[in-house]
C-alpha cells in the first residue's frame, strides 16, 4: 500500500508540474495570438498559486519520504530544489520573458525530479525483491 501511495503521489506531482510548465510557456502565447485572448481566467494569479501549491505539496509528500525511507539518494531532492528556486526567481520583478523561462524550466525540473524519484523507488523495489529470492 505504501508503494502504491508513493507511486501515485509522484504521478500527481509530475502531472501538476508538467501542467505548470505548459501553462507558463503556452498561455502567454495563446492569449496573444489566438482567438482565446478573451479567456483571461487561465492567466489569473490564483490559478498559478493553486498549481504551485499543489506541486509543492506533492513534492514534499512524495520525494522527501522516498528519500528518507527508500532510496537515500539526493538527486531528486537537488533537482526539485533547483526547480523551486527557479520558480521563486520567476516571481521576482523580472521581464516577462525571464519569468516565463524561469517558471517553465523550474516546473520541468520539478516534474523531472518526480520521474527520477519514481525510478529510484522502482530500482529499490526490484533490488529488494532480488535479495528476497
Amino acid at each position: 500500500m505504501k508503494n502504491f501511495f508513493s507511486t501515485h503521489l509522484d504521478l500527481f506531482g509530475f502531472s501538476a508540474s508538467i501542467l505548470c510548465a505548459i501553462h507558463c510557456a503556452a498561455i502567454p502565447l495563446l492569449l496573444t495570438v489566438s482567438t482565446w485572448s478573451g479567456l483571461q481566467i487561465v492567466s489569473h494569479p490564483s490559478i498559478e498559486l493553486i498549481v504551485l501549491c499543489a506541486s509543492t505539496v506533492f513534492a514534499f509528500l512524495s520525494i522527501l519520504p522516498s528519500y528518507l525511507k527508500i532510496h537515500r539518494k539526493l538527486n531528486a531532492i537537488v533537482l526539485v530544489s533547483i526547480g523551486f528556486i527557479l520558480i521563486g526567481l520567476s516571481r521576482l520583478n523580472v521581464t516577462e520573458v525571464w519569468e516565463i523561462f524561469f517558471t517553465s524550466v523550474g516546473a520541468t525540473l520539478v516534474a523531472s525530479a518526480h520521474i527520477l524519484n519514481w525510478r529510484l523507488c522502482q530500482r529499490c523495489a526490484v533490488s529488494s525483491q532480488k535479495k528476497a529470492v
